[in-house]
C-alpha cells in the first residue's frame, strides 16, 4: 500500500503537463520582463549580449495570459516561430521550447497573446538557457 501515494504523486505530475512552476530552476537565466500594457496584445523583449541559447519559456507572474503566438528572432537573422498557444495560470511557465540549430544568439522575442480582465496588468517573464 505505500506504492499508492507515490502513484497518486506521479500522476499528478504527468497531469500538469507542460505547465511548469515559475519559480526560479537550475540552468535558467532572466533575459527580460514585460508588463503587458493596457490595450495591447503583443510586445517584443530585446536582448543584448553574445548569450548563445538552446531553449527559451515564459512564464506569467501575477496574472493568467492567453499566448497565442511567440517568434523568436536572431542575432543572424533567422526566425523561429514556437508552439506555445495556451493558456499560462499565474505563476506558471511554458515547458522548455527548444531553439533550432546549435546554441544560438537571440535578438528579439515577439509576443502575442490576450489577457482576460482588467484589473492588475500581467507581468511576463523571458527566460533562456
Amino acid at each position: 500500500m505505500k506504492i499508492l501515494p507515490f502513484l497518486v504523486l506521479s500522476l499528478g505530475a504527468t497531469a500538469l503537463g507542460t505547465a511548469t512552476a515559475a519559480q526560479a530552476q537550475p540552468g535558467w537565466r532572466t533575459v527580460g520582463y514585460k508588463t503587458v500594457s493596457r490595450g495591447s496584445d503583443r510586445d517584443t523583449v530585446n536582448l543584448r549580449g553574445n548569450a548563445r541559447d538552446r531553449q527559451i519559456r515564459v512564464c506569467a507572474l501575477n496574472r493568467p495570459i492567453h499566448f497565442t503566438r511567440l517568434t523568436v528572432r536572431f542575432q543572424n537573422g533567422g526566425v523561429q516561430d514556437l508552439p506555445v498557444r495556451r493558456i499560462l495560470n499565474a505563476g506558471t511557465c511554458t515547458a522548455p521550447q527548444k531553439l533550432n540549430g546549435q546554441r544560438r544568439n537571440i535578438a528579439a522575442i515577439n509576443m502575442t497573446y490576450s489577457r482576460f480582465a482588467p484589473g492588475t496588468l500581467p507581468i511576463i517573464r523571458v527566460q533562456a538557457r
